[in-house]
């Protein structure tokens, strides 16, 4: 599927309490993360990082400052995913707000969130329920450009 599908993935999360899932893209370099960062800078998402006194920061090695320990990145109106840099860079990973995303207009908003992430650090992105790291429920493959459910709902 070339978007996650809105009524699958609020299936998936009314199971979990429609708690806030998790996203991530496991052994990312340096160099991808940084590529990351400027994307977030073009604003094509206002993207704030709330503890930074309104600077962004300027490069990787600027992520291990409390100061960029997560960012806030509205991918809609309505939609918004935070990040959290100060987890390692070798990862990336993120929040979304699961009852922010009622129609598929907002499914659509997040997959083009995931599918950026995905392109730009050339890795896999998991979708996982808040506190079950290994329950993985959907996945975006960059070298596919498509997203798959993998559980068995």
């Amino acid at each position: 599927m070339k978007s996650l599908d809105h009524v699958g993935l609020q299936r998936r999360l009314a199971n979990d309490g429609m708690v806030l899932p998790n996203g991530r893209a496991l052994n990312v370099s340096a160099s991808a993360w940084q590529d990351l960062l400027d994307r977030l800078s073009q604003e094509r998402w206002v993207t704030s990082w709330p503890y930074g006194g309104g600077t962004r920061p300027r490069g990787v090695a600027d992520l291990a400052t409390p100061a960029f320990a997560l960012a806030r990145v509205q991918v809609t109106a309505t939609v918004r995913v935070t990040l959290f840099p100060s987890w390692g860079t070798d990862a990336v990973w993120f929040d979304l707000y699961a009852r922010e995303i009622r129609e598929q207009d907002d499914a659509d908003a997040l997959s083009d969130f995931i599918r950026e992430v995905g392109r730009t650090v050339g890795r896999t992105v998991e979708l996982t329920y808040e506190g079950r790291d290994a329950d993985v429920f959907a996945a975006y493959v960059p070298d596919l450009d498509d997203f798959r459910w993998t559980d068995a709902l």
